[in-house]
């Protein structure tokens, strides 16, 4: 250690390094996930809306169709993402399995989001809204 307070602090901490193959599918994860989170709340806005003004027979299908392909999108992002922050398959699985319940859908892919967005801020990329920004 040194004396010198002036450089003492000169030091700053190194940013986390991650392999491609991480930041490849914590890119890709949080692209899906960020997709998923956003259809599921649009469907959710839908079903309510839809639900009283339009005839439930019509509204129906499209709903589950949008919400359908929100969970697929879901589901593929969270196996990217997860994998891409290490997590052991275990998890993969009761994530996935857990993406059937609507709220806890939800709250599933805001902490895989918030985990993913950490991890690639702390490794000094940008993260947007819908991804890396280049």
């Amino acid at each position: 250690m040194t004396d010198n307070p002036e450089t003492a602090n000169d030091a700053a901490p190194a940013a986390a390094t991650l392999s491609e193959y991480r930041v490849y599918h914590l890119a890709r994860g949080l692209k899906f996930i960020n997709y998923a989170f956003l259809a599921l709340m649009v469907t959710i806005v839908a079903a309510v809306l839809l639900g009283e003004v339009l005839n439930p027979d019509i509204a129906g299908p499209v709903v589950y169709a949008v919400l359908i392909a929100a969970l697929i999108a879901g589901a593929l992002g969270l196996v990217h993402a997860l994998n891409g922050l290490g997590a052991k398959k275990v998890t993969i699985v009761f994530c996935i399995i857990g993406m059937v319940v609507t709220p806890l859908n939800l709250i599933i892919l805001a902490v895989v989001l918030a985990k993913a967005s950490r991890q690639l801020k702390q490794a000094g990329y940008r993260v947007g809204l819908l991804g890396l920004k280049q």
